[in-house]
């Protein structure tokens, strides 16, 4: 019997869930902290992998090294702030290890839907958090976790609602009791107020009915998901009492009246630093030329590269993004696995992020998803048992045509 969660997947979604989590009462008081705790056994199942696996690592490790050799490079000119220092360290100790990790752990159509349920799990618990405090303190202005920030809180509800919506498309009816529970992730998103999850989940949902080119099933269940959603969160409404300050952000959105324009303002800022400093200002840079706001980061993770790491880094990564979601989009589209649905959906929800709200550093999410997606179709020919089975299939062809 196949267990749906192992220890491996466990460990890297706590691993990428450490800044949700760390500042929990019972996590912080834990003698270490819990992001080293958590890199230090990531590292270990890491190794341990390693020496058990009997083939090569595979060779998308060395576009990996590259990718991380030319954010490198920046470091020579990068200034000596405190920020600028510790970016540098967090970009090649966990945004490395994360990446690699991937890349080393999940290999098989298996390993990705334990990783995604248990990313699955650690969301609905982070939801939960939140939900229970939404409902203990009455009055609040804008929902976040004891943990969690309100684009967290954002984050984890679209990660429970998109696998869970994609599970109830599967076989079996104890799958569509998890459209159940998936209105209460919304509650949670919407409470939390921030409306980049949104807008990221709409953009998601929409990619699960283009991959799977509107078959009439899963057209159905989103609509029914959608519709069934906004008349339980219309009727929650009188009987929950939602953040005032969340909701009026959300209705501003939806009526196209948004004030503030501080993302948009940022990005202005950097572009006339990217068209003249091709070899980019250095990490953390964005904060000296800032200073005056006192925001460090641009909130959008292309626009930080090519600003801070130069033209060579922003377009080298780019081009590994684009890859990585043309494959994934194109084996997801043909082979119409879950697992692959799971990772194509949630890449492109981790995207929609980080051009939202993203920062190098807290984009692990993207650095691990990255590389699935990248040798996604690797997972189709590792799940064959044999090479006979294979040709049985048609799976050399199928693999050659989508390219």
């Amino acid at each position: 019997m196949k267990l749906p969660v192992d220890v491996k997947s466990v460990v890297m979604v706590l691993f990428l869930s450490a800044g949700a989590l760390k500042s929990d009462a019972v996590i912080d008081a834990l003698p270490i902290d819990y992001t080293l705790l958590m890199s230090i056994i990531l590292l270990i199942s890491v190794v341990v992998n390693l020496a058990q696996q009997s083939k090569s690592v595979p060779r998308a490790i060395n576009k990996i090294f590259v990718l991380f050799l030319l954010f490198l490079i920046p470091v020579l000119w990068t200034s000596s702030t405190p920020y600028a220092a510790e970016k540098v360290v967090r970009l090649f100790t966990l945004n490395l290890l994360c990446t690699i990790g991937a890349l080393v752990l999940f290999r098989t159509l298996t390993d990705l839907r334990r990783f995604l349920n248990a990313a699955f799990g650690v969301s609905v618990l982070i939801v939960i958090d939140g939900f229970v405090k939404m409902c203990m303190n009455p009055g609040l202005m804008r929902l976040s976790g004891d943990a969690a920030t309100p684009i967290m809180l954002g984050v984890y509800a679209g990660i429970a609602l998109l696998w869970s919506f994609l599970l109830t498309m599967e076989t079996g009816y104890w799958r569509k009791i998890l459209i159940l529970p998936q209105f209460f992730f919304m509650i949670i998103m919407i409470a939390a107020g921030s409306r980049g999850p949104l807008v990221s989940f709409a953009v998601s949902l929409i990619s699960i009915l283009l991959i799977c080119k509107f078959r009439i099933k899963i057209v159905f269940i989103g609509i029914a998901m959608v519709c069934s959603m906004v008349l339980l969160i219309l009727y929650a409404s009188t009987y929950i009492d939602l953040p005032v300050r969340s909701v009026t952000r959300i209705t501003d959105f939806v009526y196209g009246d948004i004030a503030e324009k501080t993302r948009l303002s940022y990005w202005n800022m950097a572009l006339p630093y990217i068209l003249h400093t091709p070899q980019g200002i250095g990490w953390g840079g964005f904060g000296i030329i800032n200073g005056e706001t006192g925001r460090f980061f641009v909130h959008n993770l292309v626009i930080e590269i090519f600003l801070e790491a130069g033209w060579l880094a922003g377009l080298f990564f780019l081009w590994m993004l684009l890859t990585a979601l043309r494959r994934v989009i194109n084996i997801a589209t043909h082979s119409q696995h879950t697992e692959l649905l799971g990772i194509a959906t949630l890449f492109i929800f981790m995207i929609m992020m980080a051009i939202i709200s993203g920062e190098i550093t807290d984009s692990r999410w993207i650095f691990a998803f990255l590389p699935l997606a990248f040798t996604a179709k690797k997972f189709i020919v590792r799940s064959l048992p044999t090479k006979i089975s294979a040709v049985t299939l048609g799976i050399p062809q199928y693999c050659k045509s989508i390219g």
